[in-house]
């Protein structure tokens, strides 16, 4: 029985088909012009509504710090090497001198005696005397730049003259570099504010002998500052928009090439790739508008090294 109603039921459905063969046809060619129409719309809409920022400008470099350093001076006076333990060079007198020559010969103001750079030029002259060597850079390779970032002395310049050998007094002393030209040029900037001196009397290569530091400064503090925070921020968000960059070009070549991706659909993909456009956009705004700020910073702290001895 049941039998018999399946094949009466198989009848009359396949009869109603069969009588709306015509209307079923019609339908399925619709209902694929349909969605050929709409595959259509999408695949117009795969290019991005978003466009994409250029990047803004680069950072412009800040003028590089400026170390002087002249040759090592050396005096050795036959007539007065047996008496140098009845010399005197003291940190005073050579300040005096010093500035006594600046003001005589270029009548430029004098210079400050700093703390730090007292420390540093202490520091040079004990690793001098200790590990046996004159010159500007130790054997380890530490210049007056290193004792000065070493003893915490933020600097735009920075110089160092050095003098070995036996010298009657203070002023003999500062004659001596002042005779000499690189030592005559450090002592005659004008960009120098600050200065730090040592001397110390000992053995050199089995001989008595003083050897004496200026170490001549600029700090950083006399230029308008730059912002150190603004700088890593700028790096952060350089870093973010690379990774943005990469991600928005995987996208756009996916999107081209059509398919789906991640189980996204084309549309389902742009709308995607303009939420992370608008996001790369946003940052970069954020990023010129940083850049513009911090080389704002850069250009008045470059005009006032250029103009400290103008």
């Amino acid at each position: 029985m049941r039998t018999l109603s399946n094949i009466i039921i198989i009848v009359l459905v396949s009869m109603l088909f069969y009588s709306y063969r015509v209307e079923i046809k019609d339908l399925y060619v619709h209902t694929l012009s349909f969605i050929d129409e709409n595959n259509v719309d999408l695949k117009s809409d795969t290019s991005p509504v978003f466009d994409l920022n250029p990047e803004p400008q680069s950072k412009i470099d800040i003028i590089k710090k400026i170390v002087n350093e002249p040759e090592p001076l050396r005096v050795i006076d036959p007539l007065i090497t047996g008496t140098i333990n009845n010399q005197s060079l003291t940190v005073g007198g050579i300040l005096n001198s010093t500035n006594v020559f600046r003001k005589d010969t270029s009548d430029l103001p004098p210079l400050s005696l700093n703390k730090k750079l007292n420390t540093s030029a202490e520091i040079k002259v004990k690793d001098m005397f200790e590990k046996q060597y004159f010159e500007h850079n130790s054997p380890g390779g530490k210049g007056v730049g290193d004792l000065g970032n070493q003893v915490g002395y933020e600097y735009i310049v920075i110089g160092e003259n050095l003098a070995l050998g036996n010298f009657k007094d203070n002023y003999d002393l500062v004659k001596a570099w002042m005779d000499s030209p690189g030592h005559r040029a450090n002592i005659l900037n004008s960009k120098y504010t600050e200065i730090g001196i040592a001397v110390g009397q000992g053995k050199y290569n089995g001989r008595n002998v003083w050897m004496a530091v200026q170490h001549f400064g600029t700090p950083k503090s006399l230029c308008p500052s730059i912002d150190k925070v603004l700088d890593t921020a700028i790096s952060l968000n350089q870093k973010k928009i690379d990774n943005y960059q990469k991600e928005l070009d995987t996208q756009k070549n996916n999107i081209d090439s059509g398919g789906v991706y991640g189980g996204k659909t084309t549309n389902e993909q742009i709308n995607d790739y303009n939420s992370l456009a608008s996001s790369y956009n946003s940052l970069l705004q954020k990023l010129k508008s940083q850049i513009e700020d911090y080389n704002m910073q850069v250009i008045k702290f470059n005009a006032c090294i250029n103009g400290l001895d103008s």
